[in-house]
């Protein structure tokens, strides 16, 4: 291991190296860079570098090392890309630079999760010399602990493969690529990602979840782009090709650790270009070819949704005193038994707690009570301490809240979603209400927030706050100092590292509330509510958020409205509206579906029965939806009030199965079809499964569907003064709902 001392100026370059045992020359010691041969593979025009275990590499030794690497350009090129990966899981934070022949700086990029690398938006010139440089960087998570460390360099680079025009000299040269015709508008973009497996771009999935999304594109009509992952763990793995291209065609192709095809893609879902499933060896590497079958070009989303080591489920809103009923209950959906750790982590004093472990039998129902009022010294938690849940469990499940407090009754499925964006379009400060924002940071490292409240005249006031890690924090809009004053805001959050943050609305002068998450980046462009109600005793409200620079014309549509409702929104604006500004006849219960040409964030809030139930609305459909929690006693009829609202954003006709699982292992099934661009309001409560049984039940319920769908839950237990409502909880991959209805 080498330091750096003033007197190794007294030597030259390669003295300096022997001296110190620097494995590679550093700046500006051009004439000693490593050379990295650019082999050529089996398509005739990508070139790589070495790979697998002959892969160049090396180690920044001490934090201001820097090694110093050269290669030739075989050819111009289509793509190039560099990648600086991490040898040693977790250590190097690295950082890459890419100079030329005169030691120019062309580009310079810093790592992410463990990985560095360049896609220069400009062509390498054959025969040129190009330098990459190495460092170390400061560190930033979990994936990067140190300034130094091993890796290893990839390089790719497609030359021209005939494919490329090269511009066009106005008088239809027909040897640039293009028609002849003159105009030069046949250019193909360059290629963006490797063809070659042995290059294919590495993937880093989620920590949490074990997902990955990245965007690319198939620039030319035999382009193919090749992408590397290591399964985390034993499972399935789902993947899906998203794109705004019409035109567009896709294609999967999975391949082993050999290089040897496992399984292609189907057709794919309604609002996806391409799907893939499949069932993966934990620690196996694997290479994911996109390409198009039949030659066309376009941009795509590739998502990856890979099983993690363990599931990781949150809610950041959990409180414990002797008059308060607060419980877990969870869903295990799966043929085989997931075992399982409950955690609360406290915004103050010891951080955690294990709440309780065990084991979920196949297809059950299972659950804890945190808390009741008639055991006021039985809590699992302690009291008066706010704290986050994160359910910890060894497959999928699904994880419902239920809470029960100032007479209101707040409720809501965890989610493994983790962002550095959360936006909440209203929230007020007044008398008689009692909004609060609450959060969590599961990350081993504190993050600094940053909120941003914007009032009703739309100026923003904006503050910060420091979350530490593994913490809950939280904000109570009625007593806090940074909020300017009483009114109504819309909120959203800004973090360094991924959270997850939620809303609990207590309308204590009139004892009713609920309580959701809140919507995870910066809204999106297509939403739905699955169920909005002008039924008689119920005060619906909608609230809508613009938070970008630029107005959203919002096109609404609903079963129940012969025409759309078309309302602008101001750039960095809210506002809200209820059900019959939108034209909503009284006394009906219906699906309210939209379009944005800017994203926007929305939530429904809708009191009745006594209490409230709120959520925000689904931007994404999925074919697996799962509801942890769901209670009836049909010898009380009218007591217990449960509601499943079902959407079908495609315009294909699907056949949904719901499974209704059950605390004794034994469950049971009802199939329906829905029709395209219809939703239906399902009386669970009423239900022949749920009645015919008798006694008062405890269950879950699983939505399954042959093409995506949306499903929201509301439950009210007017034997505990109370209600709420959720969207249900996704298993799998989530398509986007702007790309179901082009």
């Amino acid at each position: 291991m080498r330091t750096h001392q003033p007197t190794v100026e007294f030597f030259d370059a390669l003295e300096r190296r022997l001296l110190l045992s620097d494995d590679h020359a550093n700046l500006p010691d051009y004439g000693n860079a490593t050379l990295i041969p650019l082999l050529e593979g089996g398509n005739g025009y990508t070139y790589s570098s070495e790979w697998a275990y002959e892969r160049p590499g090396g180690e920044i030794e001490v934090p201001d090392d820097n090694d110093l690497f050269k290669f030739i350009a075989p050819g111009d090129t289509d793509l190039s890309i560099m990648a600086v990966v991490q040898a040693d899981l977790g250590v190097l934070a690295p950082a890459v630079e890419l100079r030329d022949a005169d030691g120019t700086l062309l580009i310079s990029n810093s790592g992410i999760r463990g990985l560095a690398f360049l896609i220069p938006n400009f062509t390498l010139q054959n025969g040129n010399t190009y330098y990459l440089v190495v460092r170390g960087d400061t560190p930033a998570g979990e994936w990067e602990s140190s300034q130094t460390g091993s890796y290893w360099i990839s390089i790719s680079m497609d030359i021209n493969n005939g494919f490329t025009d090269n511009g066009d000299n106005g008088e239809g040269d027909d040897t640039d690529g293009g028609t002849g015709d003159g105009t030069g508008d046949d250019e193909y973009e360059p290629d963006d990602f490797a063809d070659d497996i042995r290059t294919a771009f590495p993937l880093s999935l989620n920590s949490f979840t074990a997902d990955a999304a990245i965007e690319g594109g198939l620039q030319t009509p035999n382009d193919s782009d090749a992408f590397s992952m290591l399964a985390p763990a034993s499972g399935p793995l789902r993947i899906q090709v998203l794109s705004d291209d019409p035109d567009l065609t896709a294609n999967i192709t999975l391949l082993d650790s050999r290089g040897a095809t496992i399984v292609n893609s189907d057709r794919g879902l309604p609002g996806t270009k391409a799907t893939l499933e499949f069932a993966t060896i934990e620690n196996e590497q694997y290479t994911i070819v996109v390409n198009s079958p039949d030659g066309t070009l376009g941009d795509y989303q590739l998502d990856i949704d890979a099983s993690p080591t363990l599931f990781h489920y949150f809610y950041p809103a959990g409180y414990s005193t002797t008059t308060i009923d607060e419980f877990v209950p969870m869903v295990n959906p799966n043929e085989f038994e997931v075992e399982y750790t409950i955690l609360a982590r406290y915004e103050v004093g010891d951080p955690v707690q294990v709440l309780d472990t065990g084991v979920l039998a196949p297809n059950s129902r299972g659950g804890i009570t945190v808390t009741s009022r008639r055991d006021p010294g039985g809590s699992l938690t302690r009291t008066d301490t706010p704290y986050a849940f994160e359910v910890i469990a060894s497959g999928p499940i699904g994880v419902n809240l239920g809470h029960y407090d100032f007479g209101v009754t707040t409720g809501e499925a965890f989610t493994d979603t983790l962002s550095t964006r959360w936006e909440f379009p209203e929230v007020r400060r007044e008398e008689g209400m009692r909004d609060l924002l609450v959060y969590y940071n599961p990350n081993k490292q504190a993050t600094t927030l940053w909120f941003t409240l914007l009032d009703e005249r739309g100026i923003m006031h904006r503050f910060s706050r420091t979350l530490d890690a593994e913490r809950r924090g939280g904000i109570n809009l009625s007593n806090d100092a940074a909020i300017p004053g009483d009114g109504v805001y819309a909120v959203w959050i800004d973090s360094e590292e991924p959270i997850v943050a939620a809303q609990t609305t207590f309308d204590i002068a009139n004892g009713r509330g609920d309580g959701n998450l809140g919507q995870p980046d910066t809204g999106a462009t297509a939403g739905a509510f699955a169920v909005v109600s002008t039924e008689p005793g119920t005060d619906a409200r909608i609230s809508l958020l613009n938070s970008s620079g630029e107005s959203a014309v919002v096109r609404f549509t609903s079963p129940a409205l012969a025409q759309p409702f078309i309302l602008t929104i101001p750039a960095r604006s809210r506002l809200s509206i209820v059900p019959r500004d939108l034209g909503f006849a009284e006394g009906i219960s219906t699906a309210l579906l939209y379009t944005s040409t800017a994203p926007i964030t929305a939530r429904l809030m809708q009191y009745r029965y006594g209490d409230g139930d709120a959520a925000l609305a689904a931007t994404q459909a999925a074919t697996t939806w799962l509801i942890g929690a769901a209670w009836v006693n049909p010898k009380a009829e009218g007591t217990y009030i449960e509601e499943l609202g079902l959407v079908n954003p495609s315009l294909k006709t699907t056949e949904i199965t719901i499974s209704f699982m059950f605390t004794d292992g034994s469950s049971d099934t009802a199939t329906l079809t829905l029709a395209g661009g219809s939703g239906t309001a399902i009386r669970i409560d009423q239900h022949d499964i749920i009645v015919r049984r008798g006694e008062p039940t405890a269950f879950s319920i699983a939505i399954e569907s042959n093409s995506p769908i949306i499903a929201s839950f509301s439950h009210y237990d007017l034997y505990l003064n109370g209600g709420w409502g959720t969207l249900a909880a996704p298993i799998g991959l989530t398509v986007p709902l702007n790309a179901l209805n082009r």
